[in-house]
């Protein structure tokens, strides 16, 4: 099982349109209760934060919170299943994941500033500054910003980061910049999605890649999604390429519960070694070239 949280979430009205709002929540593994929290000795691991939200100003927060890059990576990921998110496995999964991602940090960020706007005419914005780790001396910053656009069955994107600074050695440890961008658009059967992602690592060469889906509604109660993507990663020392596809089934069973099927292929070309169920299902692959399959059933329920 994949992604179960409990926590405490709450407001208190203010006045003048003004609530203040937390919110902490924490990772749990349903097989056995432990945490699965990716940092030793942190309990409310997903989100720990306090703010202010104005109907006409907006929301201010300030703590652990999904940044720009988590949200705009939900909205433009057509898999609902994490495990059959194939953005996922093409962004989140890499020795230095891509800020767009909703599957693992910098998906979220401790020590972080988020401003979100109003909708103000179908526009909206979101930005969110990190000092980095309190842990981590060489803890970079990160400046993202979302800007959104929604109108009719049309809702495009644009996310824009900068991660810096880096000590220029590696990939992983060098400062970035990274500009994705996504797209939905509702016809009269299916809602159709697209991204394309691109980011410029310092001194070394540029990672580019992109995910096309569809959500095809079977009845009410029923629909199916299909996705499918591929990541170039330039590298001096050699390639890092990877493509992915899945399918998913999803049967609600209320607004809150659904059961749900999926299946899903991860092809490593290259340089990478990714695994198909992440973040944490699987072990990556040790071999060169290799392929993961993965299937699963489940129920979710929400609330």
């Amino acid at each position: 099982m994949h992604g179960n949280r409990i926590g405490l979430i709450g407001s208190e009205d203010i006045g003048g349109g003004t609530k203040v709002i937390f919110n902490l929540e924490a990772g749990f593994l349903a097989s056995n209760g432990q945490s699965d929290s990716p940092t030793p000795g942190a309990f409310f691991d997903r989100r720990a934060y306090v703010g202010m939200s104005n109907q006409t100003y907006g929301t201010v927060k300030m703590g652990l919170i999904e940044t720009a890059g988590y949200n705009w990576a939900s909205q433009y990921d057509v898999m609902m299943i994490a495990p059959a998110s194939v953005l996922g496995s093409l962004v989140a999964d890499q020795p230095r994941p891509f800020v767009g991602n909703n599957e693992r940090d910098p998906g979220r960020l401790p020590n972080t500033l988020s401003y979100e706007t109003p909708n103000i005419h179908g526009f909206n914005a979101q930005y969110t500054y990190s000092f980095g780790s309190a842990d981590t001396d060489n803890s970079p910053s990160y400046n993202v910003l979302g800007l959104y656009y929604a109108q009719g069955p049309l809702t495009t994107g644009v996310l824009l980061a900068r991660v810096g600074p880096g000590d220029g050695l590696t990939p992983a440890t060098s400062a970035q910049n990274e500009a994705d961008i996504g797209v939905s658009y509702n016809i009269k059967y299916a809602t159709l999605y697209g991204t394309f992602m691109y980011r410029n690592v310092m001194g070394f060469d540029a990672d580019k890649g992109w995910t096309l889906g569809a959500a095809i509604p079977i009845n009410t109660e029923s629909q199916i999604r299909i996705g499918g993507g591929k990541m170039n990663s330039g590298q001096k020392n050699g390639s890092w390429d990877l493509t992915a596809v899945a399918i998913d089934y999803m049967y609600f069973l209320s607004k809150s519960t659904s059961l749900y099927a999926f299946a899903k292929q991860l092809w490593n070309s290259g340089n990478a070694h990714q695994t198909a169920f992440l973040p944490g299902g699987l072990p990556s692959p040790l071999e060169s070239d290799s392929s993961q399959r993965i299937v699963g059933v489940g129920i979710s329920h929400k609330f």
